[in-house]
């Protein structure tokens, strides 16, 4: 039994670093998921940002290709009015 005191004491010493050490080991294993919820929950926002942002650069084409449309017919309908003035005038030195 004297014998055994010793061993019985040392496995409680060992059992208590085991205690220590797997706590330590929650602990970062706790901080850890809370990192990468955050991470996580950061990604989720510039997913969402991201989406619209490419539905306002969208909008932009769109607006774009609008404005495009309406410089192109009132250039075409201002060249077509110029024409027929020049030549109504042009008209003046026909024969």
């Amino acid at each position: 039994m004297e014998r055994a005191k010793p061993l019985v004491k040392e496995g409680q010493e060992l059992t208590i670093q085991a205690t220590i050490v797997l706590d330590d080991i929650q602990l970062q294993a706790n901080d850890s998921l809370t990192k990468a919820r955050g991470v996580s929950s950061a990604t989720k926002a510039q997913a969402k940002a991201a989406n619209e942002i490419s539905g306002h650069v969208e909008q932009i084409a769109v607006m774009t290709e609008e404005t495009n449309a309406a410089t192109k017919s009132n250039a075409d309908d201002y060249l077509n009015s110029l024409a027929s003035k020049l030549q109504h005038e042009i008209s003046y030195f026909n024969v």
